[in-house]
């Protein structure tokens, strides 16, 4: 039987930067989502929330990629800073949301 290895130490970090690509990619996938609706709604009273809503979903992809970048480079630090603006940004775009759903 052959003894167990444990994984390497850098892979962990590289996990945790994969999965804030995601959600880099996943927060510009919903911005566009959101100005899209705004779109069919002819840009009426949703635009605003939809626009707000788009760019605190580009700020949470930005802050995704600047995280992922800095952990594939060795900067496995807390990142504190990005774990509150993402917190945050998400506390806001669901109240956009929820604006978009009551104007419409």
């Amino acid at each position: 039987m052959t003894d167990f290895v444990p994984p390497g130490p850098g892979l962990q970090a590289e996990r945790t930067a994969l999965a804030w690509q995601r959600t880099a990619l996943s927060s510009a996938a919903i911005a566009a989502l959101f100005l899209h609706q705004a779109a069919q709604q002819s840009w009426g009273l949703a635009t605003t929330p939809a626009l707000l809503s788009a760019a605190t979903m580009l700020v949470m992809a930005a802050v995704s990629y600047r995280r992922g970048r800095a952990l594939r480079h060795g900067n496995v630090g807390v990142g504190r800073y990005a774990a509150a603006v993402m917190s945050a940004a998400v506390v806001a775009s669901a109240a956009t949301a929820a604006a978009i759903e009551y104007l419409t």
